[in-house]
């Protein structure tokens, strides 16, 4: 299911904003984000479908050209809300992600990176043959 089904769900269903709400509420908590600011940020979040339109079609196209046909990585919308509500609150000039993968939480991270309109985001990846868990790890 992509993501705009999902909002589309989540926003008609409002048991799943407190659903959603009481499963982030702790990592809220920890980092000192209220639930003005966290509602502020979702709205921002969710009202760019031409945002999620684009990684609709990033998630598909990957699917196609990919040999795997499940493809992991994608990282699931409450914990991109989150991802993306974090970068909002401490508006970091420097982001340094590592373990990109194929790319939806970098998505997320520079939304948010965009929305501050400030910030660079640094991924550090390994190549796809080299954490290929059927390839054993060469010794250097």
């Amino acid at each position: 299911m992509y993501y705009t089904e999902l909002i589309k769900r989540f926003l008609k269903a409002p048991y799943k904003l407190v659903k959603f709400y009481r499963r982030v509420k702790p990592v809220l908590n920890l980092l000192n984000i209220t639930s003005k600011e966290l509602i502020e940020y979702m709205f921002d979040f969710l009202v760019d479908f031409r945002f999620h339109l684009h990684i609709e079609r990033k998630i598909r196209m990957a699917k196609r050209v990919s040999k795997n046909p499940k493809l992991g990585g994608w990282i699931d919308l409450p914990s991109g809300i989150i991802v993306y509500t974090v970068i909002r609150k401490f508006k970091p000039e420097i982001v340094i992600e590592t373990g990109v993968g194929p790319g939806a939480s970098s998505a997320f991270i520079l939304k948010a990176l965009e929305d501050n309109k400030k910030g660079k985001l640094y991924s550090i990846d390994l190549e796809h043959r080299l954490w290929n868990p059927r390839r054993p790890l060469e010794k250097t």
